[in-house]
């Protein structure tokens, strides 16, 4: 099961995806700036606290 859910505890088979590319391997995830209790890749939340919008 993969959650892009920031609050929820990764335990029994839940995995994290990143809520704006739904990759699932990462070595670092942040919470979304511009969705507020989402999870993203470290890529993705970089360049949307830079643009200030999602990845293309």
């Amino acid at each position: 099961v993969y959650t892009d859910d920031a609050a929820t505890k990764l335990i029994g088979g839940v995995h994290r995806c990143c809520f704006n590319c739904r990759m699932t391997n990462t070595t670092v995830w942040r919470r979304s700036p511009l969705t507020p209790g989402k999870s993203v890749r470290i890529l993705c939340g970089l360049f949307e606290r830079t643009h200030m919008h999602a990845c293309p």
